[in-house]
């Protein structure tokens, strides 16, 4: 009889899963603004995993039934009583140093080539629109996180998959037709929850004192204080990106199913058969549990604006 793979570890470049025991492989999947990582537990009771030596950014890989993870970097190595636990993010560690940094008369697509070339990354953009900036400044950031703030305060989405930086128009995907799943899919229970918004945000900075009004909804305003600006107009642009970044997880929504590794997390999918919680929504975070066989889902409503 042929031998069954269930979960596949391919461990810097090499295929070992016939030489380990694999009790938990779960990949997490997010659509922006947190890094996708791996969640590995490999049983160990005779230290046998300590030829492997495994140590910061090692590459790994799972793949199962045709699907792969693409390749991470081992972040955090951990040894219990006969057991060994790898997390691996889509960047190295070196790609986490702060720094400081000032550019003038700097485009929004220079910005990104200069980061993906810096960290060996290809880069991909959907929908995005190359702003010019008077001034931009890093300061005491990591490449990434600065990078990310100023993908939100734009509309846009970053993500790091398989040495790719992706960016991306978050309202673009959230128009997408995407797919169903129906009440029968659900294994257990769903659970909803909801969060408090804000009415508007306001950013102040120098002589520019600019608020952008939620168009739905009330709450408190939002004070930015720190965020460089050039003009009223970018002012309003960024005060609406943060307002609608902050306010989209009011309605959200979590399930399990069977494992389901063609749906990705940045698709939007309609829920039937729920009753009051039936409607479109946008996945921001998938947990596949390639162990367990079960998919955890993440959604969120998308803003009517």
């Amino acid at each position: 009889m042929e031998e069954v793979i269930l979960v596949q570890l391919i461990y810097e470049g090499k295929d070992i899963t016939k030489d380990i025991d694999i009790r938990t492989a779960d990949l997490t999947d997010c659509s922006g603004g947190k890094f996708d990582s791996i969640i590995l537990e490999i049983n160990n009771p005779t230290n046998d995993w300590s030829r492997w030596k495994p140590q910061k950014s090692h590459e790994l890989e799972l793949r199962k039934d045709g699907f792969s993870s693409g390749k991470m970097f081992i972040a955090i190595v951990k040894q219990q009583d006969g057991l060994i636990i790898l997390k691996a993010i889509p960047i190295k560690k070196e790609s986490k140093e702060k720094r400081t940094k000032s550019w003038e008369n700097v485009t929004f697509l220079e910005l990104l080539n200069e980061f993906a070339g810096k960290h060996g990354l290809s880069l991909k953009t959907y929908g995005i629109q190359n702003y010019l900036y008077n001034r931009v400044n890093q300061v005491d950031e990591t490449d990434f996180a600065f990078l990310n703030k100023r993908c939100m305060i734009e509309g846009y989405i970053l993500k790091v998959s398989n040495n790719q930086l992706v960016i991306f128009d978050e309202k673009s995907m959230e128009s997408q037709n995407g797919i169903t799943l129906a009440a029968s899919d659900i294994v257990g229970n769903f659970k909803y929850d909801n969060k408090d918004t804000y009415g508007a945000v306001r950013i102040v900075y120098g002589n520019i004192d600019n608020t952008f009004k939620s168009p739905s909804g009330t709450g408190e305003a939002l004070l930015i204080a720190n965020l460089e600006v050039n003009s009223i107009g970018e002012a309003q642009r960024f005060a609406k990106n943060i307002l609608r970044n902050s306010n989209k997880y009011e309605h959200m929504i979590a399930f399990d199913t069977k494992l389901n590794t063609n749906i990705a997390a940045g698709s939007s999918l309609s829920l039937s058969g729920l009753g009051l919680s039936d409607g479109k929504y946008y996945i921001y975070q998938i947990i596949d549990k390639m162990v367990n066989d079960k998919t955890t889902f993440f959604l969120r409503q998308i803003p009517s604006w």
